[in-house]
């Protein structure tokens, strides 16, 4: 009988890193939340209606290298399925805020074209060999 691999490092070394970009992304939001706190309240709640899609947009950008993972063992190249899915994502927050506003926020469409717009240098990067070598680290 064969045994098993350990399942708690491969779940740490899984978990950390999403854990650690998690820990990064809520210390910059309670800064920045610091921070548009002495523009005043009109900036505060302008930040409170932005944040849901700010949040909804990070978690995209997380969200990105497991939607790659699905299609490993696919006959879709996984970085375009990756991109896909992500893309899908980005057209239900479309969805969302026309059907919840009756237009598409002015900050969804800057999010989103910063995420589309990063994607082929995010492609680039991620099959540069340096990068692959520090991803092994995790895997």
């Amino acid at each position: 009988m064969k045994s098993e691999p350990p399942v708690i490092p491969a779940l740490l070394s899984l978990g950390l890193p999403t854990l650690l970009v998690l820990l990064v992304q809520t210390g910059v939001g309670l800064i920045e939340t610091w921070f548009v706190s002495f523009l005043g309240t009109t900036a505060l709640t302008a930040a409170a209606l932005v944040f849901p899609a700010y949040m909804l947009m990070t978690m995209i950008t997380v969200l990105t290298p497991a939607a790659a993972r699905i299609f490993l063992n696919s006959s879709v190249p996984p970085l375009l399925a990756a991109y896909a899915v992500a893309n899908i994502f980005v057209l239900a927050l479309f969805a969302y805020d026309f059907f919840q506003r009756g237009k598409i926020c002015k900050a969804t469409w800057i999010a989103s074209a910063i995420l589309i717009a990063a994607e082929p240098g995010r492609m680039i990067i991620g099959q540069t060999r340096w990068w692959q070598a520090f991803a092994s680290l995790f895997a």
